[in-house]
């Protein structure tokens, strides 16, 4: 019985190398392709990671960019639009000038028209009020010459 029991534990153990003798080398492969993809998997992850951080660098030097692009747009369309403003402002005072210019002309054209008409009126109303003073003179010589030669008859008679 005590060989039975040596030699089934003598099996056992051999049983035991053989077995893992094969294993080792199925798990050795095993373990060196997870190994080698873990490895591939990190290093692809290290690769996409700084891929990742150049996109982000340039991305920011973009955003940057469009920043200050944005902020001489706006400088630029503020100033055209000061421009704008001045102009507008110099056309608007130009065309005031201008009105006023006209005003004046009509107005002054308006008023030696009103001066003639004055003028006009005033010789008129003159020459009526000569008229009637001059009718008035003529009746009373008139008037005196009659009452003249009617006292010279009168004395004559």
């Amino acid at each position: 019985m005590d060989k039975t029991l040596l030699f089934s534990i003598i099996n056992f153990f051999l049983f035991i190398i053989i077995l893992w003798a094969l294993l080792r080398k199925s798990s050795h492969n095993q373990l060196k392709a997870r190994n080698e993809k873990i490895g591939e998997d990190f290093r692809l992850s290290q690769e996409m990671h700084h891929f990742a951080e150049e996109s982000l660098k340039t991305s920011e030097r973009q955003l940057a960019q469009l920043v200050f692009d944005k902020e001489n747009l706006h400088r630029e369309f503020e100033q055209r639009l000061e421009q704008y403003r001045k102009k507008e402002q110099e056309r608007a005072n130009e065309e005031v000038q201008q009105l006023n210019h006209e005003w004046k002309k009509k107005m002054d054209s308006l008023l030696i028209k009103m001066q003639a008409e004055v003028e006009n009126q005033t010789k008129k109303q003159l020459l009526e009020y000569l008229k009637k003073q001059l009718k008035t003179q003529v009746t009373s010589n008139m008037h005196e010459k009659m009452i003249q030669n009617s006292l010279k008859q009168i004395q004559e008679v």
